[in-house]
């Protein structure tokens, strides 16, 4: 049964590249209360969209303020929120500070809610350092990590459109009850959970969240990975100890991933 939601983003950090990428946005937003953001340190923008499942969802997006003033004021902006997007310039080493700055600042006031991190790269002769990436992104539980190159024309609206997707369907998959199935599809989900808890490469955990999207999908492609998955975990069962243990069967995690299909 699809359901109705009214959800709360913040979106905060380093403010020229937060103005950049909601302007390119902007046919996606209605924005309102703009002259309150002087004042109060907040512009709330809002758009409205359906998921796969039917799910209406009407997001509001506080875009805060990352002056240091409004400070005292930002656990009442935190409160009740359901993602966060973060933006950062990897050419200015003082909005990474900022970015740290604001991330432990939603952590303290909204400890387990996805964050999108959109870093700017102004400069076109600026080295990334992907591995550094990785490594902040996993020791952070970032949900998503985009980089966009302001001397390259791309598709903002792209972007924002996955990342709404993404907490969609974080917000599906977190919802107190558990889609209806039957008691063999129950013990099949645990049995999935249970194979592939672990990253076969570097056997770091993988996330509960990202599995159970995984079988719960209703895109076609996914299907038909989750059934693969599951006619190879069946047919290693029959597998002897010797032979399993000379091959890895799993779902890497995402730093293995990256580093993988970068």
């Amino acid at each position: 049964m699809s359901s109705s939601f009214k959800i709360k983003v913040i979106a905060a950090g380093w403010e020229p590249a937060k103005k950049d990428f909601f302007q390119k946005c902007s046919q996606n937003l209605n924005s309102f209360f703009n002259s309150c953001y002087i004042t109060v340190g907040v512009d709330i923008k809002t758009t409205s969209y359906s998921n796969e499942y039917g799910d209406r969802l009407t997001m509001s997006i506080w875009d805060i303020n990352s002056s240091g003033r409004f400070r005292f004021i930002y656990p009442t902006f935190f409160k009740g929120a359901a993602a966060c997007f973060l933006f950062y310039d990897i050419s200015i080493p003082q909005s990474f500070e900022q970015l740290n700055d604001m991330m432990q600042h939603f952590r303290s006031d909204a400890r387990h809610v996805p964050i999108f991190i959109i870093a700017y790269k102004s400069h076109i002769k600026d080295n990334i350092n992907f591995e550094e990436i990785n490594d902040f992104v996993e020791a952070n539980d970032i949900t998503g990590f985009y980089l966009i190159s302001v001397r390259k024309v791309f598709r903002a609206s792209q972007i924002f459109d996955e990342i709404t997707a993404r907490i969609s369907e974080y917000i599906f998959y977190h919802r107190a009850e558990i889609p209806k199935i039957s008691d063999n599809e129950k013990r099949l989900y645990k049995k999935f959970l249970s194979a592939f808890s672990r990253c076969p490469i570097c056997l770091g955990k993988n996330h509960k969240s990202n599995l159970t999207r995984v079988f719960f999908s209703k895109d076609s492609r996914t299907k038909k990975l989750k059934e693969n998955l599951i006619d190879l975990l069946n047919f290693s069962e029959n597998f002897d100890n010797n032979y399993l243990s000379k091959i890895k069967i799993g779902i890497p995690c995402c730093s293995c991933h990256n580093k993988i299909f970068s």
